[in-house]
C-alpha cells in the first residue's frame, strides 16, 4: 500500500512512484507553519496506522516507477546508493577494526531531548496495526546523513531516505515533516558525537588533547558522517538562503568550540598570549577538511591508514609556533608516549632564538 502524506501539505497522499519533486514541495510547504506541522502529526498518524509502518511493503510500492518513468526497483535503488556493509545506511570508519561512527552518533539525539528538533512530537503508540518500529529514527539519521553527502541539499528528500533505509515514508513524515527537521536532527546528533568525545579525554595536557581532537576529528571526515558536514559546510556559503539556518543550529557549533579550545590554551598559559584564535583555528580546521578533499580515491585506504601520522605533522605544524614552555613541560611530566614522541616535531615547528 502507497504510503500517504499530511494534509497539510497539500495532498491526500502520494501514490506509488510519485516523484521526487513532490517529496521537495511537501518538505517546503510543510515547513510554513506551526500548526500546518500538527495537523500533519494527527492526518500521518492515522494514515501510518494503515500501512502499519510496514517498511519492507512500503519500499516496494514506492520503488515501481519514478516520474519520468524509469524503474526504480531495489535493485535499481542499490546501483543509485550502493549498499554500505554490514547494514543498511551504516557508515563504516575507513580504516580496518574501527567502529561505525554512526553507531555512536545517532543515539546521542534519541536519548537527548534537547538536541531533537521534532523527535517525541508524535504519540507514544498507534491506535491500530503493527507495533511501530523501534530502530526507525536511528535507520532515518543514518540514511539522512549518507544521502545528503552524496546528493547535497537539493537532491536530498525524505522520500530518498525512506526508500535508502527501507522505511514508509508516512512514518517518516510523522517524525520529521521536514527535511530541514531530519538533517538538523541527524546533524545535531553528529555535533553531540564530537562534544562527547571531547569530554571524554579528561584531564590531560592541552598539546595530547588537542591532537586526539584532530586525529579523531579528520579520521570522521573520512566518513559519510564527515562528508555530510564537509558538504554543509561548504553550502552554507553557496546556498546560504537554503541551509544557512541549519548550519547555525548544528555544524557551526563546532567552528566555535575549536576556537574556545584555543582561547582556554590562551587562558591557561600553554599558548602564546599574542596567537591569533581565529587564525590557528581557520588552520586547524582548514588542514583536516582539506585534507579529505584533496585525497584521490584511490588513495584513501593508505591516507586512513596513516592518520596519526599525518595528526601529529598537523598539530605540531599549527599549534609548535605559538606553544608555551609550560605546554611542553606539561607533556614531558605528564603526557602519553604518543604526546612525549610529538615534541621533537613540535621542536621542528618552533621558532629559532
Amino acid at each position: 500500500m502507497p504510503d500517504s502524506m499530511p494534509e497539510s501539505a497539500g495532498t491526500n497522499g502520494v501514490p506509488a512512484g510519485a516523484s521526487e519533486a513532490a517529496d521537495a514541495a511537501h518538505d517546503a510547504s510543510a515547513s510554513c507553519n506551526a500548526d500546518a506541522s500538527r495537523n500533519a502529526s494527527a492526518s500521518c498518524d492515522a494514515d501510518a496506522s494503515q500501512d502499519s509502518y510496514d517498511a519492507d511493503a512500503s519500499y516496494h510500492a514506492d520503488a515501481s516507477q519514478d516520474s519520468e518513468g524509469r524503474s526504480s526497483s531495489p535493485a535499481d535503488m542499490a546501483r543509485e546508493f550502493p549498499p554500505v556493509e554490514p547494514t543498511h545506511c551504516a557508515a563504516e570508519l575507513a580504516g580496518a577494526g574501527q567502529e561505525s561512527v554512526l553507531v555512536g552518533v545517532v543515539p546521542l539525539v534519541l536519548a537527548s531531548p534537547e538536541l531533537s528538533s521534532t523527535i517525541g512530537s508524535a504519540p507514544a503508540s498507534s491506535p491500530v496495526g503493527r507495533p511501530r518500529d523501534p530502530g526507525i529514527e536511528e535507520r532515518a539519521l543514518m540514511c539522512a546523513l549518507e544521502i545528503y553527502a552524496r546528493l547535497g541539499w537539493s537532491g536530498f528528500t525524505i522520500g530518498k531516505v525512506a526508500k535508502r533505509g527501507h522505511m514508509g515514508k508516512s512514518s517518516l513524515y510523522l517524525r520529521w515533516p521536514t527535511k530541514e527537521s531530519i538533517l538538523l536532527d541527524a546533524f545535531n546528533a553528529t555535533d553531540a558525537f564530537f562534544q562527547r568525545h571531547e569530554a571524554e579525554l579528561g584531564d590531560i595536557p592541552f598539546i595530547e588533547r588537542m591532537l586526539l581532537i584532530a586525529e579523531h576529528r579528520v579520521r570522521t571526515y573520512y566518513t559519510p558522517v564527515g562528508q555530510a558536514v564537509i558538504r554543509l559546510n561548504l553550502e552554507n556559503q553557496m546556498l546560504p538562503e537554503a541551509v544557512g539556518e541549519l548550519w547555525r543550529k548544528s555544524v557551526g557549533g563546532a567552528v566555535m568550540r575549536t576556537r574556545h579550545l584555543i582561547q582556554g590554551g590562551i587562558d591557561n598559559g600553554d599558548l602564546r598570549p599574542e596567537t591569533n584564535l581565529v587564525q590557528l583555528g581557520d588552520a586547524l580546521e582548514g588542514g583536516m577538511t582539506m585534507h579529505v578533499l584533496a585525497t584521490p580515491a584511490e588513495l584513501r585506504d593508505r591516507a586512513v591508514a596513516r592518520l596519526d601520522t599525518y595528526s601529529n605533522e598537523l598539530v605540531a605544524g599549527t599549534l609548535g609556533p605559538w606553544l608555551t614552555e609550560q605546554a611542553l613541560r606539561d607533556v614531558e611530566r605528564r603526557g602519553s608516549q604518543r604526546a612525549v614522541a610529538l615534541l621533537p616535531l613540535i621542536a621542528l615547528a618552533r621558532p629559532t632564538e
